[in-house]
């Protein structure tokens, strides 16, 4: 490069700007500060990256459509609040450029944020969309990442030919799809929320328990539901949840290991002897009870019949190697809902509050209902079945989940109670903030 047209400065000694460095790449000279070019790995991996975030925001855009329009509307909800560049906030008019920031946000809500690391064995196996889904999160983001990465080990291929298996399992169309969702969030059947399967009583860890025998489970109209095994509650709910999201990267019937300490980090808890032995319990009992789900009304009726969990094992070294059950029936679009994790931690030892969390947790717009409605379907039980000394305990219940979704989470709980009967609704806490200023003339603010 000839020194009239070289863009550097000049100057003297080693620590000048622009002074020639020791490196050299195919015998020139480079300077200091100056860019190294962009390899052909770099462009290509840049390509992929490409290719795999629009195949993304495609899929998130199909997953919208076929949201009801409750669900679109709480979604729109979110992405606007989030939002700070006014022109890409989804309104009435629809431009390319707002539909592409929003596309790109939900598939980034659904999946996480995408990356490079793990294209490969994917792409090798001729899925590129298996590929851009297992590139979109990693295994788990606490204690289970580091002992359960989502990428292929550097020990040896049997990750990446389990990753192969996956995605032509996929190409062949055998696979049932879960949701796939962040750390943050439990995925559940909304079915099983909508009804006493897990119920509001606080049973002690270790006492024996009442077994159901086809017996038929209160719930919501248009369901029936009818469970054989051991009584389950809050807290069988919370594993059963962790192992779906264990579990949510494989096709049904695929043992997926994970360490019993991370396992247990899953649901905020230590791994102590006592917990450890709970887990033990709780597992026997989501494997051993068989469940019968009937739904009306819904694509013309549908029905699971089964156990939630699949056969597992546990040793010392690999801890446990966990299968769920053929339950991609129960996970098919709008049949699930996410529960936040912070909040289902603060409600861990409040039964009654953790099922009404998550019994209003379907409902975009809950009914209108009765005090003695959800005493039956919250499976709670009092002596005399007396209601209305119940009805004090539901009352605490609703305050400790309007308290707790106040301090934590996107939406605020309301509720008020009126000639016997429950009155709730969801308020998005940004959207109160922006209406709120926006009646004091503040609407720029934001």
């Amino acid at each position: 490069m000839d020194a009239d047209t070289n863009p550097l400065p000049s100057g003297s000694g080693d620590g000048a700007v622009g002074a020639p460095s020791k490196n050299t790449d195919g015998g020139r000279v480079r300077g200091r500060g100056m860019p190294l070019p962009p390899t052909r790995a770099t462009l290509q991996a840049d390509d992929r990256l490409d290719r795999l975030r629009s195949e993304r925001e495609s899929s998130a855009h199909q997953h919208f459509a076929s949201l009801d329009k409750d669900q679109q509307q709480a979604l729109l909800e979110r992405y606007n609040a989030q939002q700070a560049i006014a022109v890409l906030r989804v309104g009435e008019r629809h431009t390319p450029a707002n539909q592409a920031a929003f596309g790109r946000w939900l598939a980034n809500d659904l999946w996480g944020e995408l990356t490079t690391l793990g294209l490969e064995p994917l792409e090798r196996a001729g899925n590129a969309q298996a590929a851009a889904q297992a590139a979109a999160l990693p295994a788990h983001d606490d204690t289970a990442a580091q002992s359960q990465s989502a990428w292929p080990s550097p020990r040896g291929n049997k990750e990446q030919r389990r990753r192969q298996a996956v995605a032509a399992a996929a190409k062949a169309g055998s696979v049932v799809e879960r949701p796939w969702y962040s750390a943050e969030v439990r995925g559940l059947p909304s079915a099983l929320l909508r009804s006493a399967f897990f119920t509001a009583i606080n049973l002690r860890a270790g006492k024996k328990r009442v077994e159901l025998k086809k017996s038929q489970v209160f719930a919501q109209k248009g369901l029936r539901i009818v469970y054989t095994g051991d009584v389950l509650d809050q807290g069988d709910r919370r594993v059963f949840g962790a192992v779906v999201h264990v579990c949510q990267h494989a096709p049904e019937n695929t043992p997926c290991a994970i360490k019993a300490s991370d396992l247990l980090a899953l649901m905020d808890q230590r791994a102590g002897g006592e917990e450890l032995r709970v887990l033990e319990e709780r597992l026997f009992r989501l494997k051993r009870g068989t469940v019968e789900i009937h739904v009306a009304g819904e694509e013309g009726g549908w029905q699971f019949v089964g156990s939630l969990i699949g056969d597992y094992s546990r040793d010392d070294r690999r801890g446990y190697v966990l299968r769920l059950g053929y339950i991609g029936q129960l996970f098919r679009m709008t049949r699930y809902t996410f529960l936040d994790r912070q909040v289902m931690r603060k409600l861990a030892g409040h039964p009654l509050a953790s099922w009404l969390y998550g019994y209003y947790s379907t409902h975009a717009r809950p009914f209108h209902i009765s005090i003695a409605w959800l005493y039956r379907c919250s499976g709670c039980k009092v002596e005399g079945d007396n209601v209305g000394e119940w009805a004090k305990t539901l009352r605490r219940a609703l305050q400790k989940l309007a308290d707790t979704c106040d301090c934590i989470g996107e939406r605020r709980f309301t509720y008020a109670v009126v000639d016997g009967k429950v009155r709730v609704a969801w308020v998005d806490k940004r959207q109160a903030v922006r209406e709120t200023l926006g009646e004091l003339g503040l609407a720029n603010a934001l």
